[in-house]
């Protein structure tokens, strides 16, 4: 915490010295360490409410629609190339949450970087809720032994893999914040750097795609992050306005009544 306040500092000094996308860029960033950070601390709570992972009912739904877990069915399709793409859209998930910042901030301005900020912290909030409410420990801790083919690729399988050995505990799963922040920067994407849309599109989709394939969250840790941040990019604008309310009748209550 104390790095993400240095770095906010710094970005917020440097901006009003200099202007420019290095301060929106130091602030963002941030706020993302303060989200990494928070993801870390949550996951010594995931069971104080349930002391058992609930895999297995995730597993069953897949199995009544799909026949077998996602993640298994999607073994046949594994090659080298295919899975190297697949976890260079998963690790792109890292660059993209500041170069997101920095677009909404060159191309919309200071309004589109907060809106992005707000709706990423909104999405993160409930995500970290929803880890204690809905414990899930992943496939590569839950069902490990089921898998006959390795996921091999180069240089994005490595570090995909280095991301799942040193950042990613048991749980922390459902929602799933790389499916729930990939929509939110999707949709700032949209709205406020069109040009850049439909080049980041297929990284995105293919983001969804390979939390499964790599074996990272169920399908249904998936849809339920999709889920998340499109409740929160609906509701974000009645929470502005309400708090923006709240604060102008305070303002106004502390106004000294007019004299006659």
């Amino acid at each position: 915490m104390t790095v993400a306040g240095v770095v906010a500092l710094a970005g917020n000094r440097m901006h009003a010295q200099r202007g420019g996308w290095i301060g929106p860029a130091s602030r963002a960033t941030s706020i993302l360490l303060f989200y990494a950070i928070a993801f870390s601390a949550v996951a010594p709570l995931q069971h104080i409410l349930f002391d058992q992972w609930m895999d297995q009912i995730l597993i069953f739904l897949d199995q009544y629609l799909l026949g077998m877990e996602a993640s298994l069915l999607l073994e046949h399709w594994i090659h080298p190339v295919l899975t190297e793409w697949m976890m260079f859209s998963y690790v792109a998930y890292v660059p993209l949450l500041p170069l997101t910042a920095i677009v909404c901030y060159r191309l919309a301005g200071e309004k589109s970087l907060n809106s992005y900020l707000l709706n990423l912290s909104l999405a993160y909030i409930l995500c970290y809720i929803g880890f204690i409410l809905f414990p899930v420990a992943t496939q590569m801790h839950f069902i490990r032994e089921l898998y006959s083919t390795p996921l091999d690729g180069w240089a994005f399988s490595w570090f995909a893999e280095w991301m799942r050995t040193n950042l990613h505990p048991p749980g922390e799963a459902l929602p799933s914040p790389h499916c729930a922040a990939a929509t939110v920067m999707l949709v700032m994407f949209y709205r406020y750097g069109r040009v850049y849309f439909y080049w980041i599109l297929p990284i995105i989709l293919t983001l969804y795609v390979s939390t499964v394939y790599g074996r990272y969250h169920y399908s249904w840790d998936a849809v339920a992050g999709i889920v998340v941040a499109i409740a929160v990019l609906r509701t974000s604008p009645l929470i502005v306005n309400q708090v923006n309310k709240i604060f102008a009748d305070s303002t106004n209550a502390m106004k000294p009544p007019i004299q006659p």
